[in-house]
């Protein structure tokens, strides 16, 4: 190393604090107190959308409490009755971001269901409405809080449950359609879930600008369908 530069010691720096970020209890997490009254709700969402703006400008390393109540307009001591600490804010951007999520999956799980609608179908509308929802949301934002930020344990959890859920409800749609005919309908189910979860990422999130997402989203559907339909 260079003379006179100092390293930085075990437990300190950046990477050191997302780690302790990401292993806090959860209530040292959660919100101190919930708004009650309209004033408040628009203090605390002020507060939210700052810190969503810091973290896609700058990254979450760099956002700090003081950054975001400065943004947002009001003062540190306001911004800690409601938020005890940066991965508070962190918990709460990302909890809309998967109570967004829930709606569009909902949905596209009760037109699988119809076996009225051909299961090509249903399977574009999903592609389409995970798009859609992350074409409407900060690019960037979405980026950092998948692949920059700690997610602390108890929201890793609650996804894998909902994950686990979803899969479950696809592989008993599988099983109950009668235009479907798949050996295994739990594998068949997982590789679907998976399937469109990263497939969609890719498109929102590192697909190069200009891409026909069309004709990846037809091609998807085709690779996925096609092995649920009966033998010819």
């Amino acid at each position: 190393s260079r003379p006179g530069r100092k390293r930085p010691s075990p437990g300190k720096g950046p990477r050191a604090r997302l780690r302790r970020a990401s292993t806090r209890t959860p209530s040292a997490l959660e919100p101190r107190k919930r708004p009650r009254q309209e004033r408040a709700r628009a203090t605390v969402e002020a507060i939210l959308e700052a810190a969503a703006e810091l973290i896609a400008d700058e990254g979450y390393a760099a956002m700090t409490t003081n950054k975001v109540a400065a943004r947002a307009g009001v003062s540190i001591g306001s911004l800690y009755q409601y938020f005890p600490n940066k991965q508070a804010l962190l918990v709460a951007l990302l909890e809309d971001h998967l109570s967004g999520l829930r709606p569009v999956i909902e949905r596209s799980l009760e037109v699988m269901a119809d076996p009225g609608v051909p299961v090509a179908e249903t399977l574009r509308r999903l592609f389409v409405g995970l798009l859609d929802l992350h074409r409407h949301a900060n690019p960037r934002l979405q980026r950092a809080l998948g692949e920059e930020v700690p997610h602390p344990p108890h929201l890793r959890e609650r996804h894998r449950r909902r994950e686990a859920e979803y899969t479950a409800r696809v592989a008993e749609i599988l099983r109950t359609r009668p235009d479907v005919h798949v050996q295994d309908p739990e594998v068949a189910a997982h590789v679907q879930v998976q399937a469109t979860s990263a497939l969609t990422r890719w498109l929102a999130h590192e697909a190069r600008p200009g891409l026909d997402r069309e004709a990846y989203i037809r091609e998807a559907v085709r690779l996925l369908a096609t092995p649920l339909q009966p033998p010819s």
